[in-house]
Parts: structure tokens; C-alpha cells; sequence
């Protein structure tokens, strides 16, 4: 296409768009609108190409006439002349007329999961899809045993079934192509041709559209030659009735097919090959174009009858048509597959059943008749159904309404920002405007003064309603306002319980009071990635094929979301080499696709669901019973029970009896609406809480491609069932239940019979006593944990714990009780003392607008998929560069920083424009950044690895103590390596310096060694920090701060042969590790970083140290160096002590296992700079870094550039710049002119 014709066509779709938004504002969806503005534009084009003046004005004038009553030419037959029919501009209007189901628009899910439709489907074979030429190949039930998923297992497949039929998998988009091999050769829609060409074929069909394999036949060619024509289906127009029942409105006999095969004659074959023509299927087009229609013939079929008139003289029967109408009838009245009007075109088999062909969610307008009365009043009715929310959705398209919803998105948005600088987390003050915005929408901006006094005071108006809240007793509860503001109360270590796996993590010790987990699956470069978490699973391996070996001898599994509050589980079998997912088979390949789709949000695992067998299960119909126990811990160490309920699940067509019974406690909620079965008056802000979190944790940008339908399962397979539930709070000192609560359709009621079974709830909860002395244990092995809710079911074996969140809900029957709220207040008071100070608010303000104003500097600047922070690092340190006098010249200084590298990496590494590609650049190493996603937090801390490695205990510095602020002040928490004759003092933390005679004091958080203590202690000098004599107080006041929270660790002692070189620091070794194919890690870089008298009592290069290049192979270290105004140089003895750097590491062989095996036991992280203190008994491990800088002296092994390169590539084609480079002003490096 010329640039001349490529402007043309966008001027025509611009052109489109602006006509056809009056329509949109009137409340035409827009594929709607610009379908009528081009029917209408066509007419109108067809009119001016009348040669004659006269009559091509009158042609226009007609023309408008006919648009004016809702057609067009195509639409408009001889026969319609009643004005009160249903036009093809209302039938525009009314469409879109059904959800997108999966079973709508994929073959291969309707086959699957429509009860009975497989009866009268082909059986698919094998779905394809293309992908930069890589084809997918997902084998089916039907696939032929042992034959491989590849181009060539395809050609195999054609080989075995002789003839097959490749479709697009979605419904309605025609008939596909034919593939046969006959007498060994090939052919295409009867066209000889080559392997090649038919993997071409199949390539260029499944490069637009993923598409299935069927078996071919022919049921169209055999119902036209019942009449006499080359091929014939009939199309029934099916609509769903208020019952839910399917029913047949319109029949038409379709014959003619536009998309059907034409078979070549021979000399035709011949003719082709001797004008060179080697592609004669190429002719036949797969999509028909605006206003043509499938069928060439279309009769009217009598509904009631199956008689048609096929001609003046002539009637006849479709054979079986009455009992083709009632199977189809009671084949799509299936309750679990809703629709409101669709068109299914079937067809005869010679075996006397019939086929469905095709199924259309948009029913194309019968041309020219229109349709029949039956279906134009079903429609009508439809239209005036829909009328009121198709007219409110034109006027939320018009132009005013839009800017009005614009300005009001970004009134919220200030709203939170200017709740962020008082100190909200940017997730909680979202939830609050949108909480309140949600009110206020309802109320129309007509608030009343109770609704207005409920949110001045910062709660729900629901919520206060409900419990009578006024001026007077306001102070007894906690606002959700303030409850938001309080967030985060478990600060950073929120994330421990952020999801199943991490909590599997940090609790390892007590994982047998957790359900059992056996698996993992995530994505890792777009591709699904299985970690196997069990050491029972481990056995097995990893892999689809793993997990139905481990199926087949342990059995089923529940597949739930890895976020404790992921509300759909499905049970999981293997069977005979199929996977039953609730009972539904799947072939490992489709099961692979299933976990693909589902993990493009979130992240799953396979576990073991325990049942509740106490008691307690009576409660509930279903079984579904648990305890819900919030702990307090906000000393670290005196945990107790502030919260406890029973919570029992109904299903929901129990709501009457909810209704009926128990006594009335509050009135129907103050906004007066309805809840759906299931949920609190609101949803509640644990759930919330969960669902931001797991978004932002998405850093992919999707699950494939868009165009690859890689769903398998039905929508209703995804769909959480309706609920209702039963709360009754606990005694926390008894264990005593006296009654339970439930909300209906927003009114409150208590119960002290069970609503459905009529009996008794009052009881003492068996095993109480466990559960609390369970809770307690792990309280206090977490201590930094200040107020954290647990889900637990009873069993014959004892409590165990299936659920866990950092922020305890805020509950809908219940307030928070009286030790809560005090505790809640206290948390306030203190967050409050440090936030509002206006000094403070406004230091907030600006970090605020400084991190909002670098997200959008990055965002307009920047390729997608860069940190933001990294967009102004990366100008920092060219500028820095820049003025560096580092002997670069500014010519070459230019080159390098438009090749994103910093110039003194241009003689460090020997680049040039010739090898340039070889490398990985500065700004490509920080456009990776990061490479490890999710589970990046367990290394944001000092604390967290001591639990993620507990396994490596031995690699870790003894942990004695840590200061957190309680109260106003610092507290003393004894850690999992205090001695036990420690108690939680200030005084007993220096008793132990006097012990050990020296110990590192280290901030939690922080790098380059940041605010890192050596503290030492002599009988004959006392007290020293980082050298330098200090007094008790001295110490004291490092400790006792509340700005720092501070570890108390062990000092690691360095081995003398390091300490040789330079004994003020503990020089570490930097080990790059990776792991290529996401399991195995391999040591990618290692060198030796050596303190000085500018560094002080740390050894990183940042501060100015030195380093070593270490030899991974053998431990043999040397050539060290320096950088020196911006330029790497050597320095082969120490610049302070005069010692000559070189040697072998010790223990180095034993140092390299070790690290390699805390790497294989993080499967989840696969990039990692491991900090290795090398000890005269062995190593220990300071800090692993979740994502190394970029060496500043040491240079990057091949190796490690392999893998980074590796990466980058994979990251480019998440956003498509492996294809086209972004065009940003600061963009990647171009490598293909390399």
C-alpha cells in the first residue's frame, strides 16, 4: 500500500469515527455506529456514481428517505412497506446483544462444556497458533498418540486423517481451509502443494487467530444435494426466553455458501502450473466484506412447519426439522450458558443426525426481508428492555459527560494524593475517595445530615447506621477512615502474609499446622513456570507432567489462587492421562493452556484442602465452617486474641430463611441498598486490600497475545458462587459462642437458632485452648508482626490454618471489641504525632509530587517497562559522567551515552561500534530492572531472609535483637538466636556486647552500608562505635531512636587471609548468580570487594573501596582495582596497608555449593547478588541482594552477559520492541544496525 492510499484510509477512518460519535452519544456502541455510518456512506457513493444529473439526484433523495426510516439499500426489500417493523438501524442499536461468553466465541469451550453439544460437534483435533513464525500446537483429546506438538507432527496429523479441516477456533469466521493427503502428496482446498506451502497455509491462518484442526466432512454438501444444489444448511435465529429457556423465533434455508471450497478440475490444476501459479487456494477470501452475505440463497422456513417455498411452484420440508428445532432448543437451554439471541446454522449428516456448523453471538440482519414478526417482537422487547441503560450510556459518551467524569477522576485523584501527604498509603486513600465518591454517586449528591455527619466523622454510613453510632458514643468505635489510616499496622512485614508461599516461607517451622502446599505456578518470561514447594512434590520434579504424576499416586489437588483471599478453588485429578479440573478432562496440553490463562493476573498453587470434621461443621449446610482470630503483638512479645468469630457459608438459596428468621438489629442500611448473597454491606477492605495488592503486583502486561484465544474453560468455570454467611463473635477468654449475625439484602439480624436447621448455636468451641496456644507460637517466632488475622478449620488432627491477612477485616455485623479499638487508638495517636505537623504534611506533599511528577517524567520520556526512579538515576550519572574527567573525549563520551553506556565503560570492556551488540548497556541494565518480580520483597530487608533461608541457618549471622517504636518509643524485641536468660531490655542488649565483645549494629533496611554500627566492648577502653570510644549513652542513643530500627547481629570475624589486606571491614565476595531456564543457578560473576580508610568500616565501591577479580572456577583472586575519577584503575596492593592482593579464597569450593544451593531453594528468584563473608570456620551471608547494580569496577563474564542479553530479549518482546523499536526521546540502544 502506497503512503498516498495508507492516508486516504486513515482520513475515511477518521472521517467514520466523527460521524459516527452522534450516534454513540444516542447510545449506539461504536463498532454499531461506524457499521451504520459506512452502510450509509456506501448508499450514498453508489447514488454520486450515477452518470446522469437528474436521476442520480433523485437516487440521493430516495436514498435519505430510506435512511431516514432506518435502512439502507441491502436492507430495505420490496415487501417491507410496514413502518412499525424493526429497522436495521434499531437493530444496530439494540447490539451488542450478548456477553462475550468463552463458549460464544470459542469451538473448542463450547464443544467441551455445553452439556450434549459435543454429540453434534466434530471432535477437535488440535488447536495452532503462530507466534513470529513459532507455532503452538495444543494436542487434544482426539490427537494421535505419540506424534509430537511441532510443524511436523501437524504434517503427521493430515497424513493420518487423510483430509482435515483448519478453522479459526472462534465462532463465524468461516469455513477455514481444507488440508488432505492423497496418494503421498499434499494438497490445499484440492491444490497440489508442497510441505512447505501447507505449513505456510496453516502459519498464515493461525497468525491472526488461533485455530482448531477438525475432522473433515462434508454435512453442508450432503443437505444441498437433498434439493438439488451444490450445498445447503439451515439457520435458526434462537433467543432465550425470562425462563431461561431457548427458543426457536426464525428458520431460514441457507444455500450458496461464499466460504465453501470450490474443488479445481484438472485443468484447471494444469493451467495453474504452467502460468507458474503455485498458490490457487491464495484466490479464495476467508472474510466477507461489509454488506455481503454468506449464503447466495436464503429461503424463509415456516417455524412451526419446517416448510419452505422453493420456488413459485414448489414446497418443500426440511427433513427433521422438528426434531433438529427441539434438541437445539434443549441443547442451548443449558442454565449455566446464558445468551439472549444468537443464530446456529446446522446441517445433515449422511447418517441422518445433524452438525452445528457455526454459532453467531451477533446474528448479521436478514437481508433484504428483515426478520419475521415473532423475532421483531422478541427484539422490541429487548429494545425497550434495554432502552433507559442504552440512553444513559449515549449520554456518558458525550463530550460534556466525558469531561465531567475526567474532571471528577481527577478530583479523586487529588482527593488521595492530598490523603497520601497526611499519611494514608496510596491504596488506602483510594479506597476511601472511592468509598465516599460511592456514596455521595447513590445519594445524587443529595446528601442527608446523617449521611454527611458519618462521613465528617470518618465512617461508613452504613456501617453507623447500623450500630446506632451518634456524637455521644462515636469514640467507642474505629472509623474505616481511620482504620485506612492506620495501614500499613504490620509496616513492612505486611508482605510476610501477603500470599500463601511467602507465608509457607516465613512459618516453615510450622507448616504442619498450615494446609499442605505442593506446587507453585507463575509466569516467568510470558512462559508458565512450575515450582514444586514440598519436598513430596520435589520428587516428582517439575512440569505439567510432574503434577500428574505426583495427581496419580497422592491424589486430587485444590488449584486456588496463591493470595490468601483468591475466592475460586477447583479440584484437580489425573486419570488415565487426562486432567480433570471439577470433573471436566483436559489433555496435558490443555491443561498447561488453562494454567496459563488463569495466571495472567494472579498466581496459583496446588495444595491439600483440609476439611472441617469437628463439630463445628454442623453450622453449615455445606460444611464450610472456620475461626477467623485477629492476634495483637504490639510489644513483640505478649501476643493475644483481640478478635475471634466463627464464620459458617450458606449457599444462597437459603436467603429466605435468613429473612425469616433471628431478631431484627438494625434497619435497612442508610444507602438503602441491596448487597448481593455472600458479601457484608460492602465488600470487605481485606478483600480490597488483596485485590489492589495482587494488581500491583502484574508487572507483565498480559497473558499472550491478543490475538491467541488460549482460553479452554468456561466463564462459569471462573464464577465464585453466590454466598451467604454466618458470623458469631467468640469469647476470646472462653472459647464460649453465644449467638451469630448475618446481613441481608442490608439488614442485620441475629440468630441463636440456625436459620436453616433450626438448631442450637450456643456452644464452647472445641479445641480453643490449641488454637490459641498455636496463634501465640507463631506470634511470637514473628514478632514483627503487630496485628494479624488468622483463618483456621478444627480437625481430628488439631487446628489447622488455611488462611492469613495482615490487615484483619473491618466487619460488617460486628465492631472492632474494646482491646482493639484501644489498641487501634493508641497506633493513631502515635501515626498522628509524626504525620500532622504541617511541616511534615507538607514535606509529604512534595515527595508525593515529586514521585507523581518523575512516574509521568518516565512515562513520557521512557520506553515502557522502565522503574521510574531509574529515569532520573539514569540522566544523573550521564551528567556526572559527563563532567568526569576521566581522559574520554566528548565525541566518543556522545557515541556511548546514545548507545547507553556511560563512557567509561568504552575502554573497561574494549566497546566499539563493531562489537557493541556483544554487550549489555548501562541503560539496558536498568531498563531490565527488575528482573525478579513478586517475590523480590523477601530481600528488601535484613530480617525477612532469616526466614525465607532458615534452611541455611548456619550461612546466616546470629540475630539478638531488634528496635521497633511502641508507644512513642523504641522497644527491644529479642530475636530466633537471643539467648534465652535475655530478656526485651536496652540494658540486656549491651550486657550481651560485654559477652561477645563485639557486635554489628545495622539498620533493616538499606544498602552500601548505610548507618552500619561496629560495636565493640573492652574491659580497658569500654565502648566503641565503628573505632571510636562511646559511652553506654552513645549506644543508647542509636538504639532508642525512634528514627532508626535497628538489628542487633553478630559481627562476622574475617578469615586472616582476607584480613590480611585490610582488616577494618568485612571484606566480602560479590557473587552474581542466575538461573537461565528459571531453575538452575550458575555463578555468573564473582569478585572480592576490599574496604579502605574511605570506606571506614564497610567495603563497598560506592563509598570507596576496591575490588578483586575472583576466578569462579578455582577461588584464585588478583588484579585488583580502583576507580578513580571516573576511570577504572589498577591498584595491585593496598592502598592503606601496603599488602599485595592476590591469592585464593579459602573455603571457596564449599563457599560456591552453599550459595548455589540457598539460589536452588528461592526457585521464585532467579537473579541475585549473594554478599559472602568468608569466615575461619566457613562463610556467612550479610545480605543477598534482590537486584545487583551494575559493577562499577569488575566487568560482566560472558556468561552473565549471555543471560542478560537473554532477558533482554525476552523483556523487548513483552512490549513488541524486538519488532519496532519505542519511539521515545530517550529510547533503547538500536541493535539492528549492529
Amino acid at each position: 500500500m502506497s503512503t498516498r492510499e495508507k492516508a486516504a484510509k486513515s482520513a475515511r477512518k477518521v472521517a467514520v469515527s466523527a460521524m459516527s460519535h452522534r450516534l454513540v452519544t444516542q447510545g449506539f456502541s461504536a463498532p454499531s455506529a461506524r457499521r451504520w455510518v459506512r452502510s450509509t456512506a456506501r448508499d450514498i457513493q453508489a447514488s454520486a456514481n450515477v452518470t446522469n444529473l437528474v436521476n442520480a439526484l433523485s437516487d440521493l433523495n430516495s436514498v435519505r428517505e430510506l435512511h431516514r426510516s432506518g435502512q439502507v439499500r441491502r436492507t430495505a426489500g420490496e415487501t417491507r412497506q410496514d413502518t412499525e417493523r424493526l429497522s436495521y438501524r434499531d437493530y444496530l442499536y439494540l447490539t451488542p446483544l450478548n456477553r462475550r461468553s468463552a463458549w460464544l466465541t470459542n469451538r473448542v469451550t463450547a464443544y467441551r462444556h455445553v452439556p450434549g453439544l459435543d454429540a453434534y460437534l466434530r471432535a477437535p483435533i488440535c488447536t495452532v497458533f503462530t507466534w513470529r513464525d513459532s507455532l503452538d500446537v495444543v494436542r487434544l483429546q482426539d490427537f494421535p498418540q505419540g506424534v509430537e506438538a511441532t510443524d511436523q507432527g501437524l504434517l503427521e496429523v493430515i497424513r493420518c486423517q487423510g483430509e482435515i479441516q483448519v478453522q479459526a477456533i472462534r465462532w463465524d469466521r468461516g469455513n477455514g481451509r481444507t488440508l488432505s493427503f492423497v496418494s503421498g502428496k499434499f494438497f490445499v482446498d484440492g491444490w497440489p502443494a508442497s510441505e512447505d506451502a501447507v505449513l505456510d497455509v496453516i502459519r498464515k491462518m493461525s497468525s491472526s487467530s488461533r485455530c482448531v484442526f477438525l475432522p473433515s466432512a462434508d454435512a453442508p454438501g450432503y443437505t444441498g444435494s437433498l434439493f438439488g444444489a451444490s450445498d445447503a444448511a439451515l439457520r435458526l435465529f434462537i433467543a432465550r426466553d425470562e425462563d431461561a429457556q431457548a427458543k426457536v423465533l426464525q428458520a431460514q434455508y441457507c444455500e450458496g455458501d461464499q466460504w465453501r471450497v470450490t474443488q479445481p478440475s484438472t485443468n484447471e490444476i494444469d493451467t495453474a502450473r504452467v502460468e507458474g501459479v503455485s498458490r490457487g487456494w491464495g484466490k479464495r477470501r476467508q472474510r466477507l466484506s461489509l454488506g455481503e452475505q454468506r449464503y447466495a440463497k436464503v429461503i424463509e422456513i415456516e417455524p412451526g412447519s419446517g416448510q419452505f417455498e422453493v420456488d413459485a411452484e414448489r414446497i418443500a420440508d426440511f427433513p427433521q426439522y422438528m426434531e433438529i428445532r427441539e434438541e437445539v432448543q434443549r441443547l442451548f437451554s443449558s442454565p449455566n450458558h446464558h445468551f439472549s439471541f444468537i443464530t446456529v446454522d446446522v446441517a445433515l449428516r449422511p447418517s441422518g443426525e445433524f452438525e452445528v456448523l457455526d454459532i453467531s453471538l451477533a446474528p448479521r440482519y436478514p437481508e433484504p426481508e428483515g426478520f419475521n414478526r415473532q423475532t421483531e417482537d422478541f427484539l422490541r422487547a429487548l429494545l425497550e428492555e434495554r432502552g433507559e441503560s442504552k440512553r444513559a450510556r449515549g449520554e456518558r459518551n458525550k463530550i460534556a459527560a466525558r469531561i465531567s467524569r475526567r474532571a471528577q477522576r481527577m478530583s479523586r485523584q487529588y482527593q488521595a494524593f492530598q490523603l497520601r501527604a497526611e499519611g494514608f498509603t496510596g491504596r488506602a486513600a483510594r479506597l476511601w475517595v472511592g468509598r465516599v465518591n460511592a456514596v455521595q454517586k447513590q445519594a445524587a449528591g443529595r446528601l442527608n445530615t446523617t449521611v454527611t455527619e458519618s462521613l465528617s466523622w470518618g465512617f461508613d454510613p452504613d456501617f453507623a447506621t447500623r450500630f446506632g453510632i451518634s456524637e455521644e458514643n462515636r469514640e467507642q468505635f474505629v472509623p474505616l477512615r481511620d482504620y485506612l489510616y492506620a495501614q500499613p499496622l504490620n509496616g513492612k512485614y505486611a508482605k510476610w502474609v501477603r500470599d500463601r508461599v511467602s507465608a509457607r516461607a516465613i512459618f516453615e517451622p510450622y507448616l504442619d499446622s498450615f494446609e499442605p502446599l505442593h506446587y507453585q505456578v507463575l509466569r516467568r518470561d510470558r512462559e508458565l513456570q512450575v515450582i514444586a514447594l514440598s519436598s513430596k512434590a520435589r520428587s516428582y520434579g517439575t512440569g505439567i507432567g510432574a503434577i500428574g504424576d505426583f495427581l496419580s499416586t497422592h491424589g486430587k489437588l485444590t488449584l486456588s489462587s496463591s493470595t490468601w483471599h483468591g475466592r475460586v478453588s477447583s479440584e484437580v485429578e489425573f486419570d488415565n492421562g487426562y486432567f480433570l479440573l471439577d470433573s471436566v478432562r483436559y489433555t496435558q496440553d490443555e491443561f498447561e493452556k488453562l494454567l496459563t490463562f488463569r495466571v495472567r493476573e494472579q498466581f496459583y498453587v496446588l495444595g491439600e484442602r483440609v476439611a472441617n470434621d469437628s463439630e463445628l461443621a454442623g453450622l453449615s449446610t455445606k460444611g464450610e465452617v472456620h475461626l477467623e482470630v485477629a492476634m495483637l503483638n504490639p510489644n513483640g512479645t505478649s501476643p493475644q486474641v483481640c478478635e475471634a468469630f466463627v464464620v459458617a457459608t450458606e449457599d444462597s438459596v437459603h436467603g429466605h430463611a435468613f429473612a425469616r428468621n433471628g431478631k431484627l438489629l438494625s434497619g435497612i442500611a442508610a444507602s438503602g441498598k441491596t448487597v448481593r448473597p455472600g458479601d457484608s454491606d460492602e465488600t470487605t477492605l481485606e478483600t480490597e486490600l488483596a485485590i489492589e495488592e495482587q494488581r500491583s503486583d502484574s508487572e507483565d502486561p498480559g497473558p499472550g497475545h491478543a490475538k491467541d484465544d488460549i482460553r479452554v474453560e468456561d466463564d462459569q468455570d471462573l464464577a465464585a458462587e453466590d454466598t451467604y454467611q454466618m458470623v458469631g463473635r467468640i469469647d476470646p477468654a472462653t472459647g464460649q459462642l453465644t449467638e451469630t449475625r448475618a446481613l441481608y439484602k442490608g439488614k442485620l439480624r441475629a440468630y441463636t437458632l440456625h436459620p436453616v436447621t433450626g438448631l442450637p448455636l450456643e456452644r464452647t468451641i472445641a479445641q480453643w485452648d490449641q488454637v490459641v496456644e498455636l496463634l501465640r507460637k507463631l506470634c511470637v517466632f514473628a514478632p514483627q508482626l503487630k496485628f494479624v488475622e488468622f483463618s483456621i478449620v478444627l480437625t481430628a488432627n488439631g487446628p489447622v490454618i488455611n488462611g492469613l491477612s495482615a490487615t484483619p477485616g473491618y466487619r460488617q455485623e460486628y465492631p472492632f471489641s474494646e482491646t482493639t479499638v484501644k489498641f487501634l487508638k493508641r497506633e493513631l495517636e502515635e501515626k498522628r504525632e509524626k504525620s500532622t505537623p504541617m511541616q511534615t504534611v507538607a514535606r509529604k506533599w512534595l515527595r508525593q509530587a515529586k514521585l507523581k511528577t518523575r512516574r509521568e517524567f518516565a512515562k513520557a520520556l521512557y520506553p515502557e517497562g522502565l522503574v521510574p526512579y531509574q529515569s532520573v538515576r539514569w540522566l544523573g550519572d550521564i551528567r556526572r559522567d559527563l563532567f568526569e574527567r576521566n581522559g574520554i573525549d566528548l565525541k566518543t563520551k556522545l557515541w556511548a551515552y546514545r548507545n547507553g553506556f556511560l563512557s567509561y565503560r568504552i575502554p573497561q570492556y574494549g566497546i566499539t561500534e563493531e562489537n557493541r551488540h556483544e554487550f549489555i548497556s548501562d541503560f539496558e541494565y536498568r531498563w531490565l530492572r527488575h528482573i525478579n518480580k513478586k517475590y523480590k520483597y523477601w530481600l528488601e530487608d535484613k530480617i525477612s531472609i532469616k526466614y525465607v533461608a532458615a534452611e541455611f541457618n548456619d550461612c546466616l549471622p546470629a540475630y539478638y535483637f531488634y528496635t521497633t517504636a511502641h508507644e512513642g518509643q523504641n522497644a527491644v524485641v529479642p530475636m530466633m538466636d537471643c539467648p534465652s536468660d535475655y530478656s526485651a531490655t536496652f540494658q540486656d542488649v549491651l550486657r550481651l556486647a560485654r559477652a561477645k565483645s563485639v557486635l554489628a549494629l545495622k539498620p533493616d533496611e538499606g544498602s552500601h552500608g548505610d548507618g552500619f554500627y561496629r560495636l565493640d566492648y573492652t574491659e580497658e577502653a569500654g565502648y566503641a562505635l565503628n573505632g571510636q570510644p562511646a559511652t553506654e549513652d552513645d549506644v543508647l542513643a542509636i538504639l532508642q531512636d525512634t528514627k532508626n530500627q535497628y538489628l542487633v547481629t553478630e559481627f562476622i570475624q574475617m578469615h586472616p587471609v582476607l584480613a590480611e589486606i585490610y582488616p577494618h571491614s568485612v571484606n566480602t565476595i560479590r557473587l552474581i548468580v542466575f538461573k537461565k531456564d528459571g531453575v538452575t543457578p550458575q555463578i555468573g560473576n564473582a569478585y572480592l570487594r576490599i574496604g579502605s580508610l574511605k570506606s571506614g568500616y564497610v567495603d563497598n565501591t560506592a563509598a570507596g573501596g576496591m575490588l578483586a577479580e575472583i576466578d569462579p572456577a578455582t577461588g584464585n583472586f588478583g588484579n585488583a582495582q580502583v576507580l578513580e575519577n571516573g576511570r577504572v584503575a589498577a591498584c595491585p596492593r593496598h592502598p592503606d596497608t601496603g599488602a599485595l592482593i592476590e591469592g585464593t579464597i579459602p573455603h571457596w569450593d564449599y563457599a560456591v555449593g552453599k550459595v548455589l544451593d540457598i539460589a536452588a531453594s528461592l526457585p521464585q528468584l532467579e537473579y541475585l547478588g549473594f554478599d559472602l563473608a568468608i569466615t575461619p570456620e566457613g562463610i556467612m551471608l550479610p545480605e543477598i541482594n534482590r537486584s545487583p547494580d551494575f559493577p562499577r569496577i569488575d566487568k560482566l563474564t560472558p556468561l552473565t552477559i549471555d543471560y542478560l542479553l537473554y532477558k533482554l530479549d525476552k523483556k523487548k518482546s513483552i512490549f513488541g520492541y524486538d519488532i519496532k523499536r519505542p519511539r521515545k526521546l530517550i529510547s533503547l540502544p538500536d541493535r539492528t544496525q549492529a
